[in-house]
């Protein structure tokens, strides 16, 4: 298999990537303002899919994408920080939870996170990985 084929691949999986990590935030953040149960369940099972689903997108990227002499480092670094921002959003989702309410703390938090993602977008390169 081709180099060309492999950063294909990783492109795409770039592209879907994305895509998953946003209809997953609209998930999450749909879900804090539904009132009717059954919409809030089928949303809360769509966006614990999809962040299962975009954790191991993400997985395999890093794996892709590290070099094979430092691919354990990267991986490593990669597990620790995902780990610490997921704390992190649970820390301040339930402060600010507790100051103004949680069905509002969670939408704010998610549309925290669709602005970052599009900032940090918007300064990626255009080129994909291979630039």
């Amino acid at each position: 298999m081709g180099i060309g084929i492999v950063l294909f691949r990783v492109e795409i999986g770039l592209m879907i990537q994305q895509a998953v990590e946003h209809v997953g935030g609209i998930a999450l953040g749909t879900f804090a303002v539904v009132h009717v149960y059954p919409v809030a369940l089928a949303l809360l099972f769509a966006a614990g899919f999809l962040e299962l689903s975009f954790n191991s997108m993400a997985q395999a990227l890093v794996q892709l994408s590290a070099p094979a002499a430092i691919r354990g480092r990267v991986i490593g670094v990669f597990t620790m920080a995902a780990s610490g921002m997921r704390m992190f959003s649970g820390i301040t989702v339930g402060i600010v939870g507790g100051l103004i309410g949680i069905h509002y703390s969670l939408p704010l938090s998610a549309a925290v996170l669709l602005v970052g993602i599009v900032t940090l977008l918007s300064f990626a390169p255009k080129g994909g990985p291979a630039s």
